[in-house]
């Protein structure tokens, strides 16, 4: 993730890339004479980007100076997906630390096409029908995430280039 934010504030406003490894399956009858359910069409999920908001709830910070109360630095996160919005939501406990890093943990909710196992349908497996009996369901997966504030990057990269410099 990368946030950027603005001295003395209310919020953190941060944009972040999904860099997971997850197959949303999308079973198919394969077309040969065997009619087997085959799962070759599954396809990894495209890397997604998300708009993230935290609110300061604890009050106005400047994020260059310590929290006066460690629980002051443990904040509510709320994102949106910029692609398919309405099959995905993440929420996250955001805890600030020093030199503007974010360490955040959370649960990103997402609706997937599945295998609908009433069906009986198994994949590798014969099936007489025509299309794969599929089901949209919602899931539920963890996730772990860093953000860097651009104003202490760039703080941090002009203090390393100018002491090499030198």
């Amino acid at each position: 993730m990368v946030g950027a934010d603005c001295g003395v504030c209310r919020s953190l406003l941060a944009l972040t890339a999904d860099f997971a490894d997850r197959r949303q399956p999308r079973p198919t009858t394969r077309c040969d004479t065997n009619k087997h359910l085959d799962d070759t069409k599954q396809t990894f999920r495209p890397r997604f980007y998300a708009l993230m908001y935290t609110p300061f709830m604890w009050g106005k910070r400047d994020l260059e100076k310590p929290a006066k109360h460690t629980w002051e630095r443990i904040n509510p996160t709320i994102g949106a997906t910029l692609q398919d919005t309405a099959n995905n939501a993440l929420v996250e406990i955001t805890i600030d630390l020093p030199f503007g890093v974010f360490l955040s943990d959370g649960i990103h909710a997402a609706k997937v096409t599945e295998l609908d196992p009433r069906s009986g349908a198994l994949l590798g497996q014969r099936y007489a029908g025509g299309a794969a009996p599929t089901r949209k369901r919602w899931t539920l997966r963890g996730f772990t995430g860093v953000t860097v504030d651009l104003r202490a990057a760039l703080k941090l990269l002009r203090t390393a280039t100018s002491t090499t410099l030198q």
